[in-house]
């Protein structure tokens, strides 16, 4: 009995071991796979060191190479240098930069038929035709030339001219150097209404015609100006601009009251003319009110022995979505002989235009309707009163346009003007153009 109770025992505990031994030993492909994670480990650490070494090596390597090709820059710099024969060239080398050259013009051809005005004895009924290319050469980042030539169809001739030839040096943000021909910044008309492409008439504004047709002003200078414009605040938008500029002076086609002026492209007297336009942009873009400028110019000079002439001017303009609104006065005084009297003159025009881009109906919404009403008094000038151009002393016209956009480099206009000449009998004319840029 004593003996099966020992055998019993023994055969349980037996079992007790082979229970735990089956579910809490370590199975032997678990070793196997511990293992061999361990040897992967090992190696990838072994070629991390590898890789490790090798990129060690190229960049030692590519140090080496960037020490000589900085030698070398710097040996060829020095035999440059070596071989410039003074520090004008040096410097002249060192300021080249990459030069620019760029060509861009105005082409385009009129018709126009005018009525009899005063004594004219025939009506006007011809074509005409222009051509007006802008060269520009941009040496570097601060030297810039450029020019304006104009070729125009006159009676059996082609006549060729310089509108204006300047270098501009850009000295800084807020200030240019311009020496050369140059256009008058008096007011806003020559400089930037001016040109053919951006004139929203064929003609010109009375007062700002060419002097032999009766305009104040020469619309160009010849001398030099310093101008800029300089931010007024953070906020985009506000802006004061100036112009500050030295020219040959006034000259005229006669010492008679009412003479006309003349291209002063040499001094006729050592006296020099200057003047000054400063304009002020007040309101922020932000502010969505549209954009308002103001502007007021001077020019001054002695024309003859110690006889001045002063011109001073007022031009604003303002725009608010498809609206446009904009007018200029000049003020003309010029000193005569003992006895006579002073030459005094004046001219202004008013301006409006609407942009049709808002009417939903095609072609129509690629029109401007523009109109302008202008006006010079003067006293007679004796060297403008022919059958083509007979001398009004206060004339006035009024204009009406019609601008077509065919695509943003070309524009077809139409106008209609209605002369108010004073003791004469009023003459109209009609005009369309069509003005190509490129």
């Amino acid at each position: 009995m004593e003996e099966r109770k020992n055998i019993f025992s023994y055969i349980t505990l037996l079992s007790l071991f082979l229970f735990l031994w089956f579910f809490f030993a370590p199975p032997v492909t678990a070793q196997e796979d511990i293992q061999s994670l361990r040897d992967e480990i090992r190696y990838l650490r072994a070629e991390n060191e590898k890789n490790r070494q090798i990129m060690q090596a190229l960049e030692e390597k590519f140090q080496k190479m960037e020490a000589q090709s900085e030698q070398k820059a710097k040996e060829l710099e020095e035999k440059v240098a070596s071989q410039t024969s003074s520090w004008v060239d040096r410097f002249l080398n060192t300021q080249a930069g990459d030069r620019r050259f760029l060509i861009t013009a105005d082409g385009f051809g009129n018709y126009v038929w005018r009525s009899k005005v005063g004594n004219q004895n025939e009506r006007r009924n011809t074509f005409q035709g222009g051509f007006s290319p802008v060269f520009l050469f941009r040496m570097n980042d601060w030297i810039m030339l450029e020019a304006e030539a104009e070729f125009e169809l006159k009676g059996s001739e082609t006549e060729v001219g310089l509108e204006y030839a300047q270098v501009l040096a850009f000295l800084n943000d807020y200030m240019t150097l311009g020496v050369g021909k140059y256009l008058l910044p008096f007011g806003e008309f020559f400089e930037r209404l001016e040109p053919t492409s951006v004139n929203k008439f064929v003609t010109r504004p009375l007062p700002y015609r060419e002097a032999d047709e009766g305009g104040l002003l020469n619309i160009s200078e010849v001398g030099a100006q310093l101008r800029g414009a300089i931010p007024l605040g953070t906020s985009p938008g506000p802006l004061a601009e100036y112009a500050l500029y030295v020219g040959n002076g006034p000259r005229f086609s006669s010492d008679e009251r009412g003479a006309n002026l003349e291209n002063n492209h040499t001094d006729n007297n050592g006296a020099k003319a200057w003047g000054a336009r400063v304009g002020f942009r007040p309101f922020p873009f932000d502010w969505e009110v549209g954009r308002l400028k103001l502007g007021a110019s001077t020019y001054n000079g002695i024309w003859r022995s110690k006889r001045w002439l002063n011109a001073w001017g007022l031009d604003t303009s303002y725009q608010y979505e498809p609206f446009e609104l904009r007018g200029e006065y000049i003020g003309f005084h010029r000193e005569m002989g003992s006895g006579e009297k002073t030459d005094n003159r004046n001219g202004w025009y008013l301006q409006g235009g609407y942009k049709l881009s808002g009417v939903p109906v095609r072609f129509i919404d690629r029109s401007e309707v523009v109109v302008r009403f202008s006006g010079v008094n003067s006293p007679r000038i004796p060297d403008f009163d022919t059958a083509e151009h007979p001398f009004v002393k206060r004339p006035r016209q009024f204009s009406l346009g019609w601008d077509y956009h065919l695509n943003p480099s070309s524009m077809w206009k139409l106008e209609y003007d209605r002369d108010f000449p004073r003791g004469d009998k009023a003459g109209h004319q009609f005009l369309t153009q069509w003005v190509v840029r490129f």
